[in-house]
């Protein structure tokens, strides 16, 4: 609906007149400038071309000059358009491209001097809360970033306190009310909203003035081709996106109870419906056979056949009520069987797919095993969210051995191996990226900007390192070597049109180095294409 709507304003508005490209052989692509209304350069603006045919978006960012160049899918009719932290667009271009790339002129942005509330991340936002240390806002600055961005209870200026109540009653019964809020919580979150974010308050205002005297924290990158594709299903809330190297990309939508599957060639998505009533695929993953396993709450896994599209549960052993939402990451070992994390029971699991059996290995009660991954034959490496540890399971002996991060509560999440063996791990609660040598058992942080929440990332062919950002609602890549950073705004951030921000829970690469991964609260599957010169 988001799209849509985006849509409707773009095509049913005032746009200039459109660009015609001459027919000729070559790549599509569409460059121009973007520039304020002082006729000044709007470096790091976010430009999108949207296929008017399939509702695909493309996306980049501008350089100190304000340029930018898009690689497009295909000729055709686009609606091409540009947003800016701290600036209000323009009416969008409509676009007749045919084969050889043609610039589009000039995309013209306003500066404002106060950051409206809509653009404003909630790294932005949350150091700047007042009553930080009450329950009511240690509850708002930590749980409502998770699933959105904080933006998102400021950008109408205010409510009511029976607004209030009626808003965070419905935030109780997203995905069916899998995650209540209990009573003495909503009072909380009630209580802070209505005495800081009433009808009257000046709270957005003021943090949109200070946001708009800061410069920027990290040099913005220009380097990545974002492509997004829509969702079917409203409040999908999907979590992981998989290529399967045979033209498909796979996703499980946790909010919608299915498993969907984005074809490349068309841009469509099927989605598919689990047989046992009432679960939430979480995880998911492709085997070498093609299979598509995943995770689903509070059922156990699940596997589609990728040919046919039939669909096959498998309950695990669920020892306690408390272990209900408990599996997590899923993967597929190179003998075939398949392995997830339980998040609430503190352990591993094995499933075998022959015989049907479960094999669980507790690691350490309340430690939270989150990410998994199989780095020598049948030896799994895991990181420990609630405990903060690094550790590994050799299935082949059981033995099970763990490294505790420098900084407490570092909360990691996702991890990823470079090419010399280092593992590479985002702190989520600690605002670092981390990085632990085998060898040597040492460990090594490195502070992101504020806000850094650091929450899954993806290791390049140079071992480069692409951080997601919840906070920052940013891809940030830092080269160990040179222990530099750059800044990727991740569509929709910082734009209007899509108050609830970009969230990415996982990625994944294709055979081509191109990064996958879901826009959790935008409701979109997306890559993202590191642009080789």
């Amino acid at each position: 609906m988001r799209l849509l709507g985006l849509l409707a304003a773009l095509v049913l508005g005032t746009p200039a007149a459109p660009l015609l490209a001459a027919g000729a052989s070559g790549q599509p692509k569409l460059s121009g400038t973007v520039r304020a209304a002082h006729a000044s350069a709007v470096h790091g603006a976010t430009v999108y071309a949207t296929e008017l045919r399939t509702g695909i978006i493309v996306s980049t960012h501008t350089g100190p000059d304000g340029r930018f160049s898009i690689p497009l899918r295909e000729p055709g009719d686009y609606s091409l358009s540009a947003s800016a932290k701290g600036y209000r667009a323009g009416d969008a271009r409509s676009v007749r491209v045919e084969r050889e790339p043609r610039d589009a002129g000039t995309l013209a942005l306003t500066l404002e001097p106060v950051v409206p509330a809509d653009q404003l991340t909630s790294a932005d936002i949350i150091p700047r809360l007042p009553g930080l240390d009450t329950p009511g806002g240690r509850r708002v600055s930590q749980s409502c970033s998770q699933c959105h961005s904080i933006s998102a209870l400021l950008w109408r200026g205010g409510r009511t306190e029976e607004d209030w109540t009626a808003t965070v009653e419905r935030m109780g019964m997203v995905a069916g009310g899998y995650f209540p809020i209990r009573d003495e919580t909503r009072k909380e979150f009630v209580a802070y909203l209505s005495s800081h974010l009433g009808p009257d308050s000046a709270l957005p205002a003021a943090i949109g003035r200070a946001v708009a005297q800061e410069p920027r924290a990290l040099p913005s990158g220009t380097d990545v081709v974002f492509t997004e594709y829509e969702i079917p299903s409203a409040l999908a809330l999907a979590h992981t996106a998989v290529p399967d190297h045979r033209g498909s990309v796979w996703f499980a939508s946790f909010g919608a109870g299915n498993v969907g599957r984005l074809d490349l060639a068309s841009g469509r998505v099927t989605e598919y419906v689990p047989k046992t009533p009432g679960i939430r695929p979480h995880g998911i993953t492709v085997g070498a056979d093609g299979t598509v396993w995943y995770s689903a709450m509070p059922y156990g896994i699940g596997r589609i056949d990728p040919r046919t599209g039939a669909m096959e549960e498998f309950k695990a052993p669920d020892p306690t009520e408390s272990a209900r939402g408990t599996p997590h990451t899923i993967i597929v070992a190179r003998d075939g069987k398949v392995w997830f994390s339980e998040l609430s029971n503190g352990s591993i699991t094995r499933f075998d797919p022959e015989t049907r059996g479960f094999r669980r290995y507790q690691i350490e009660e309340r430690s939270g095993p989150y990410g998994i991954l199989e780095r020598e034959d049948n030896v799994f490496w895991f990181v420990l969210s609630r405990a903060s540890k690094i550790g590994f399971l050799d299935a082949n002996t059981g033995k099970i051995r763990t490294w505790s991060t420098p900084t407490l509560n570092a909360n990691p999440q996702r991890f990823r191996f470079d090419s010399t063996g280092r593992l590479w791990f985002g702190e989520y609660g600690a605002g670092k990226i981390g990085v632990f040598d085998p060898k040597t058992e040492t460990m090594t942080e490195y502070p992101l900007p504020s806000g850094g929440s650091a929450y899954c990332l993806h290791i390049d062919e140079q071992d480069h390192v692409w951080v997601a950002s919840t906070q920052r609602e940013s891809l940030i890549r830092f080269d160990p070597a040179t222990q530099a950073m750059t800044e990727y705004p991740l569509p929709g951030a910082g734009a209007d049109a899509d108050l609830l921000g970009p969230i990415v829970r996982d990625i994944w690469p294709d055979e081509t180095g191109k990064m996958w991964f879901v826009e959790w609260s935008r409701n979109k599957v997306a890559s993202a294409e590191i642009l080789r010169k």
